[in-house]
C-alpha cells in the first residue's frame, strides 16, 4: 500500500501557512498604531510562507523574486492613481506570470512529491500528486487583490454560513454527476486505499 511520504517540519510549514493565507483572504485589515497602519493578515501568513520556503529549500532566490515581481504586477493593475495603459501593461505581464507558474515553468520550485503513479484500482490510470507551491502562491496572490475583504468578523462568519449551503450541494451534484456518467468511481476498496493518507 503505498503511503505519503513523512516530510520534515521545516517543509510542511511552508505550505500550512500558505494555506492559512488563502483562508484568510477575505479577512479584515487589522488597525494598527505605528508605520504599518493596516495589516492584513493574509499578506503576513503568504510573507512567513515565501520566507520559510525559500529557508527551507522549496523555493530558490530565483522562484522567490518571480513571485515579488507577480505581486509587485497585481498591484499596479488595480491602482486606480496609474494611468489606464500602465494598468492594462501590468495585468497582462501578470497574467502571463501566473500562466507560467501555474505550467511549473518558473524554475527554482521545488514541489514536494506526494504520490508517485498510484493506481487506486485495477483499472484506474495512474496518479500522481505534487504539493504545488507556485501555484497556490499565485492563486493566492490573484485572490486577495482581486476579492472583495470583509469589513468585520462578523460579516465574515455570516458570509462563511451564507455559502456553507450552496458550496456543499454543488459538491454533492459534481459527485452525483461524475457517478453517473463514470467519469470516476468508488473501488470496493476505497477505504484501504484512503487509509494511505492518514497518519
Amino acid at each position: 500500500m503505498t503511503t505519503v511520504p513523512e516530510l520534515p517540519l521545516l517543509q510542511i510549514l511552508p505550505y500550512l501557512f500558505l494555506y492559512a493565507a488563502i483562508a484568510a483572504a477575505w479577512l479584515p485589515a487589522i488597525v494598527l498604531a505605528g508605520p504599518v497602519k493596516n495589516l492584513v493578515p493574509g499578506h503576513l501568513l503568504a510573507v512567513l510562507a515565501g520566507l520559510l520556503a525559500l529557508i527551507s529549500g522549496l523555493i530558490s532566490p530565483v522562484a522567490a523574486a518571480v513571485l515579488l515581481v507577480l505581486a509587485v504586477l497585481l498591484w499596479a493593475s488595480v491602482r486606480n492613481t496609474f494611468p489606464l495603459a500602465l494598468r492594462i501593461v501590468a495585468g497582462v505581464l501578470a497574467l502571463l506570470v501566473a500562466l507560467l507558474l501555474a505550467m511549473h515553468k518558473v524554475p527554482g520550485f521545488h514541489n514536494i512529491l506526494l504520490l508517485d503513479k498510484v493506481r487506486f484500482s485495477d483499472d484506474a490510470i495512474p496518479f500522481t500528486l505534487y504539493a504545488n507551491f507556485d501555484k497556490g502562491m499565485a492563486g493566492y496572490l490573484m485572490l486577495s487583490l482581486f476579492c472583495s475583504r470583509v469589513s468585520n468578523w462578523k460579516q465574515f462568519l455570516a458570509d462563511g454560513k451564507r455559502i456553507a449551503l450552496p458550496a456543499l450541494l454543488t459538491i454533492a451534484v459534481l459527485i452525483v454527476l461524475g457517478l453517473a456518467t463514470q467519469f470516476f468511481r468508488f473501488p470496493l476498496n476505497c477505504r484501504k486505499r484512503l487509509s494511505s493518507f492518514l497518519p
